[in-house]
């Protein structure tokens, strides 16, 4: 049988791979916006339902670690790296639903559409850096 705290890195995996090509595709439209050559076709659907997915496992993944320590093993957690970095990435991940909804929902005004799309690139960004260190930190706690 599965142990069932293994759930928990499997969602972030999954998480993980689809964060990472939707960075690869808005770091494609960020390139092309910025080089001055005619971009191709932004697969801005796909960007979207990617970049959506994976900011979702993520938060179930770290809901999942949450009950798993909590009701499972009865383990109040406690201030190590791994988890603090875990929970400072709730409002991060947060940041970016709303930075992309605003972008996808059209309610930006047109002046104001590249702050957004930067604002959105940057808190992405560090979500994905945070992803990193917890994987590292991660594996580190797993095989430790």
């Amino acid at each position: 049988m599965l142990n069932p705290f293994l759930l928990h890195p499997l969602i972030q995996v999954v998480g993980a791979i689809l964060g990472a090509y939707a960075l690869w595709l808005g770091a494609a439209r960020f390139q092309d916006r910025r080089t001055g050559r005619t971009p191709p076709r932004f697969a801005w659907k796909r960007h979207v339902a990617a970049g959506k997915a994976a900011v979702i496992l993520w938060l179930t993944g770290i809901a999942v670690a949450v009950f798993l320590l909590a009701v499972v093993y009865g383990v109040r957690p406690g201030p190590m790296p791994h988890i603090v970095v875990g929970f400072l990435a709730i409002p991060v991940a947060l940041a970016v639903l709303f930075t992309g909804a605003k972008l996808n929902g059209g309610g930006v005004e047109a002046s104001r559409r590249a702050a957004w799309a930067a604002a959105h690139g940057l808190v992405a960004l560090l979500l994905c850096a945070m992803v990193v260190f917890q994987a590292v930190s991660g594996a580190i706690i797993i095989f430790a």
